[in-house]
C-alpha cells in the first residue's frame, strides 16, 4: 500500500530531522506500520545514507565530550538505553576508556581549577555522577588534590 510507505517515510524522515537516530529507535517510532513497510523505510533511509548507526554513535561519542564528558559506565548505558547495537557499544566504550583519566582531569580542573582540599569529595561525587569508573576517580582525584591527607 503506496499511501501507508509514504505515511511511515514521512514518519521516520521527521523523526531523523532533529538528529541522527539508530535503526531500533525508527524501528520503534514505526511500530504502528506493518513490519514490511517498516523493513522497506528502513532499507531506503540506509541506502541514502540517512540511517547509520556507526555515524549516530560517532555522534553520541562526539556530543559527551569535553566540558560534557563522560566516563565509560554513563557512556554505555547511554547508547544501551538509545538501542545501539552491542557491537558498537564495545567499540565505543573501548575507545573512550583510554582517554578516561584525561577527560576526567579536564573535567576536575574546569570545575574545580583551584584544588581545595575540602572540595574532594565535591570532586568525587561529580565524577561518579558523570559515570566515571571507581579507579578512574581515585586517581583522578589524587592528580588534583593530592593524596588524601589523615586527620589524626
Amino acid at each position: 500500500m503506496p499511501d501507508e510507505y509514504e505515511a511511515a517515510l514521512t514518519a521516520a524522515l521527521r523523526r531523523l530531522q532533529a538528529s541522527d537516530r539508530y535503526e531500533s529507535e525508527v524501528r520503534r517510532a514505526l511500530s504502528k506500520y506493518p513490519s514490511r513497510t517498516v523493513d522497506r523505510v528502513v532499507a531506503y533511509l540506509q541506502e541514502n545514507r540517512l540511517l547509520d548507526d556507526e555515524r549516530t554513535t560517532q555522534m553520541v561519542v562526539e556530543f559527551n565530550e569535553g566540558r560534557r564528558a563522560i566516563g565509560v559506565e554513563r557512556l554505555r548505558a547511554t547508547l544501551e538505553q538509545r538501542g545501539a547495537p552491542d557491537e558498537l557499544i564495545e567499540n565505543a566504550v573501548a575507545a573512550t576508556a583510554q582517554g578516561d583519566a584525561e577527560r576526567a582531569d579536564l573535567l576536575l580542573t574546569t570545575k574545580f581549577p583551584t584544588p581545595v582540599v575540602q572540595d574532594r569529595a565535591k570532586a568525587g561525587r561529580f565524577l561518579y555522577g558523570r559515570g566515571f569508573t571507581e579507579e578512574t576517580i581515585e586517581e583522578a582525584l589524587e592528580r588534583h588534590f593530592g593524596s588524601p591527607q589523615s586527620e589524626f
